[in-house]
């Protein structure tokens, strides 16, 4: 409900930027915006794993379960999360798959393979429709993305069979780690 209205809005938001300013400060604006995303992700990744405190075995009298029917304020912030992200992917494509999953691991008592798999769903038909929006725009280099296909297809294959043997705790840290030098690499060139 929030997140593909609100991922088309992203496209529009990049479209009026690039009509209001010139190629330099949007290629500025777009790089600080994509920074400082991939500096949140991450350091909320951090936050999760080493400061957030654990949730209790049992959860708090009448909170979520992850099972049972959620609440109308809960479904109402979901939805707003699901545009927060969604506004992401459509502005700078980071979102949908680290923004989300973040989002979902740190509000929703639910197992993180049932989150990966939401999270992947999710993505897929937001990106889906941001793609096409993107795509009518001439904002894709097809050549490209073949590419990366080319190479991405093959890596999520061999990834989703080593994922089991890999401990989780270790490569969040490590990606958590990649994603704000890379965004703080962004900010100060």
């Amino acid at each position: 409900m929030g997140s593909i209205p609100a991922g088309l809005l992203g496209v529009g938001s990049l479209e009026w930027i690039k009509g209001t300013f010139d190629t330099e400060m949007v290629e500025s604006i777009m790089i600080t915006i994509i920074a400082a995303t991939l500096v949140l992700v991450g350091a909320s990744l951090i936050y999760r794993d080493y400061f957030m405190p654990k949730r209790d075995a049992r959860p708090n009298i009448g909170a979520w379960d992850g099972k049972s029917r959620m609440s109308r304020k809960r479904r109402a912030y979901t939805v707003l999360f699901g545009a927060f992200g969604g506004y992401l992917v459509g502005l700078t494509s980071i979102g949908s798959g680290s923004v989300m999953a973040v989002i979902l691991l740190l509000f929703y008592p639910i197992a993180p393979a049932v989150i990966v798999g939401t999270d992947i769903t999710h993505a897929m038909v937001l990106s889906c429709v941001v793609g096409i929006a993107h795509m009518t725009q001439g904002n894709v280099n097809f050549a490209l993305a073949g590419t990366l296909l080319l190479g991405g297809v093959p890596g999520v294959l061999v990834g989703s069979r080593l994922a089991p043997f890999i401990p989780a705790k270790p490569l969040k840290l490590l990606l958590a780690i990649m994603l704000i030098f890379v965004g703080v690499r962004l900010l100060l060139v």
